[in-house]
């Protein structure tokens, strides 16, 4: 897997995952 990709990913889960978190849905 590309690594700039993977980077990309991680982040974009990481901001999803705070945004779900700030909303009271998850806790990540």
């Amino acid at each position: 897997m590309n690594l700039v990709l993977f980077r990309f990913a991680i982040e974009h889960l990481s901001r999803i995952c705070r945004i779900l978190n700030n909303l009271g849905v998850m806790g990540c």
